[in-house]
């Protein structure tokens, strides 16, 4: 992930992998506005500080309400990942960071290996010893 928090920040995909954000700015600046558009916000973020720098340092840059919606919904994006990681791992590991949980925990792996076998055509399961043979398994 290539995150922008300064205009030294180096590109890390692309046709300008390799050199800074200020680079680009100076003689491709189409191309950040291509980046922002276009690629996902979890391969090139543009942080709150760098938008301030390229502001001041590039006034010519189109920092236009497009652009900024678009910087908008990728930071909202963002956060969104961020959240569900979170309730993932919270998931996995309740409140206490010490304590782990087994995601497949209480899992009746009977039924559903008979849920997969079947597509649900032979209905619920009817649990106990099962003939798989039958069913031509």
């Amino acid at each position: 992930m290539c995150e922008f928090w300064s205009l030294g920040v180096k590109f890390d995909f692309g046709m300008h992998d390799g050199e800074s954000l200020g680079e680009v700015l100076m003689y491709h600046p189409s191309y950040v506005t291509w980046c922002n558009k276009n690629v996902d916000p979890g391969i090139c973020c543009f942080e709150e500080e760098v938008i301030e720098e390229i502001r001041n340092s590039y006034p010519d840059f189109p920092l236009d309400a497009d652009f900024m919606e678009q910087w908008s919904y990728n930071t909202e994006v963002l956060d969104a990942r961020a959240d569900m990681e979170y309730d993932k791992w919270q998931r996995m590991h309740g409140d206490d960071e010490e304590t782990t949980h087994d995601p497949y925990e209480g899992i009746d792996w009977a039924e559903e290996e008979w849920d997969a076998l079947t597509d649900g055509q032979y209905g619920p399961y009817p649990g106990g010893d099962i003939d798989y043979d039958v069913f031509g398994f």
